[in-house]
């Protein structure tokens, strides 16, 4: 059950892909790199806080923050890339271009969810001082506050004081300070904030079929920017 969701919406997506290539350009007008495609509850940008008729009209621009108190936030790194945020969580922008977004987790945790990825492309997660390189289409987990980084599904390549070490499925890092090492973890495990991306991964999937159907029979009853 725990892949479940994330192969569906990965499935869901090459099926848009196939039925109709216009989508492509079509599903992120007016949604840039750092746009926010959804909020629940006490979240802002550089403490200036936002709300639910802001889905897909704001975004989060290079060195600002998307801090989450009580609540979630969907934001999009890239086309195919999505990042989660929790409870008590800040995120920091620190480059939003199309080749290469970067964005560092200062606290709290957040989950990155990669759907597509060009070949030339490059996906980097800052966490205390470890730069985590995403190597594969995925599932990722950033914890700050323990310090780990976890491979739900995927490849990535985690770089620390000059030290590299890749991971794939089922595996974690500790970023410490010390030379890396990897050891597994429960990837049956699922907490508050898996299960809420689980249903907006649902939800995206879903939302991308009907837009493939609608501009397959030449209209979008969902035109306009926010997903």
């Amino acid at each position: 059950m725990r892949k479940q969701w994330f192969l569906k919406s990965v499935a869901l997506l090459t099926f848009v892909g196939a039925a109709s290539l216009p989508l492509s350009a079509q599903a992120v007008r007016g949604a840039l790199p750092g746009t926010v495609n959804y909020v629940e509850g006490q979240v802002s940008i550089d403490g200036n806080p936002l709300n639910s008729r802001q889905d897909g009209n704001t975004q989060v621009q290079q060195n600002q923050s998307l801090m989450v108190a009580n609540g979630k936030a969907e934001m999009l790194l890239s086309p195919g890339v999505f990042v989660r945020a929790g409870n008590n969580s800040e995120i920091r922008m620190v480059s939003n271009g199309l080749a290469n977004p970067t964005i560092e987790l200062v606290r709290g945790e957040a989950m990155v969810e990669v759907d597509q990825k060009a070949v030339d492309a490059q996906i980097d997660v800052l966490e205390h001082g470890a730069t985590a390189s995403i190597l594969k289409v995925g599932l990722y987990r950033f914890d700050s506050d323990r310090s780990r980084i976890e491979v739900i599904d995927g490849k990535v390549k985690v770089t620390e004081n000059g030290h590299s070490k890749e991971l794939g499925q089922g595996k974690e890092v500790a970023i410490n300070g010390e030379p890396l090492k990897t050891a597994g973890f429960d990837r049956k495990a699922e907490d508050d904030l898996y299960r809420w991306s689980s249903v907006r991964s649902s939800y995206l999937a879903q939302s991308n079929v009907v837009e493939a159907r609608s501009v397959y029979m030449g209209y979008s009853p969902n035109a306009g920017p926010g997903w």
